[in-house]
């Protein structure tokens, strides 16, 4: 098998070796079937001859998004697919909208572009490179874009599907998901990697531990959260906060943001939208780390009171509003924690039942993820109107209107959520 394509973008500051090289343009060509490291539409190819970046900072593999799938559970997909095969044009299985606004500050819930299942469009492809470009010049940590291809024979709703290839400091790509899961649950070669990071920053608790997790979480949350400010701040917005979409730089001893394709220019959207949407960003960090505490693989390791004296909630609000006294923002963590404590706890006491719910049961037990973002957005954006942030300006959606479009969203919703503001 043989795809047609053309490389359409390159970094020419990187130059990998003939055999890299060759050996990466042959697996997105299908000339060689491409290597995958965990299931999905992005192939992983560990470089034969890492190369040295600068600084003593080393590239060791490439990743390759959208160069097909592989998918041997099935997952989201109406048959499994054993060995891995090319991009295909059907559209890939999204589930819940995302939280948003539409351009004059009124709240909604918005679907993702559809996208074709084992490939990307190769405008997303061009985002993602560009995107990290972006990044690198104002010194946010993030993958390294390498080349963009496009195949110009494949087509997904009369779009030419691409490749984004970006390259990894680390052999593996491993992110950090899994860190506050019971490691019963996580792989060896996983426990590994945190047990790495966790001596870089001499942790002495023990990762199997509640206490270790959220001392390491503490870390990383701050890091993330400064990543996310610095990403709007290069003029850039929408990215999905979740721990699965960092992975970490050992020799700089920080985390770097990946999955790129869906972060657009803040430029395209109305000044008075910049602030609140830059902060939404940052409220979907905190709605992704407190909805994986009570994930059934996690919840067994925590207790809310040790929950509370670690307060990763702070930690990640602490990265984002480094320019902000810690008190403001210790009043607003502790508003989180109270409204998230009921739910926790309703979870704690179902205990090892979780395993065997119904997920649709599960989720319906939960909060309600918009309320949560409601929640947060009108805690901290009066808070975030006092920083130094480069998105705020004399149009900036005022605080009143904030809180007349959540009260005419939420409708009679708004009785319950006022308990918490």
């Amino acid at each position: 098998m043989r795809l047609n394509y053309k490389i359409t973008h390159i970094n020419e500051n990187i130059k990998l070796s003939k055999e890299d090289y060759n050996d990466i343009i042959a697996q997105v060509s299908w000339q060689k079937t491409p290597s995958f490291f965990t299931p999905g539409r992005t192939g992983w190819y560990k470089l034969k001859q890492p190369i040295n970046i600068g600084e003593g900072v080393y590239v060791k593999a490439a990743k390759l998004k959208g160069v097909g799938v592989w998918n041997p559970d099935g997952r989201h997909a109406k048959k499994a697919e054993v060995v891995p095969i090319p991009p295909t044009d059907k559209t890939y299985l999204r589930e819940a909208p995302h939280f948003g606004f539409d351009i004059d500050g009124k709240i909604k819930l918005i679907h993702s572009e559809d996208a074709p299942y084992g490939g990307i469009c190769h405008h997303r492809a061009v985002q993602e490179y560009e995107n990290a470009q972006i990044l690198q010049k104002n010194n946010v940590y993030s993958i390294l874009p390498y080349m963009v291809i496009e195949y110009p024979d494949l087509y997904f709703h009369n779009k030419k599907l691409g490749v984004a290839i970006s390259l990894s400091t680390s052999s593996e790509p491993y992110r950090f998901l899994q860190l506050g899961w019971n490691y019963k649950y996580v792989d060896a070669k996983l426990q590994s990697f945190y047990e790495e990071i966790k001596e870089i920053f001499g942790i002495g608790s023990s990762l199997e531990k509640q206490e270790g997790k959220l001392e390491l979480s503490k870390i990383i949350g701050q890091q993330f959260g400064r990543a996310v400010r610095g990403l709007t701040e290069s003029g850039l917005f929408i990215h999905s906060g979740g721990w699965e979409n960092i992975q970490f730089c050992f020799q700089r001893k920080n985390i770097l943001l990946t999955d790129l394709d869906s972060t657009k220019r803040i430029e395209i959207i109305p000044d008075k939208m910049k602030a609140i949407q830059g902060l939404r960003d940052f409220i979907s960090n905190l709605y992704r780390y407190v909805n994986k505490l009570y994930y059934p693989k996690a919840i067994s390791v925590y207790q809310l009171d040790v929950l509370l004296q670690y307060d990763v909630i702070l930690s990640l609000m602490k990265g984002y509003f480094y320019d902000l006294e810690e008190e403001s923002l210790k009043e607003v963590s502790d508003k989180i924690w109270k409204y998230f404590a009921f739910y926790f706890y309703q979870f704690r006491r179902l205990g090892d039942r979780l395993m065997d719910m119904p997920k649709e049961l599960r989720k319906s037990l939960k909060f309600e993820f918009d309320v949560f973002y409601l929640l947060c957005l009108n805690l901290l954006y009066p808070l975030f109107l006092k920083t130094n942030s480069n998105t705020i300006n004399h149009l900036s959606l005022s605080t009143d209107e904030l809180l007349t479009n959540t009260k005419e969203y939420l409708g009679s919703r708004f009785n319950y959520l006022s308990l918490y503001l």
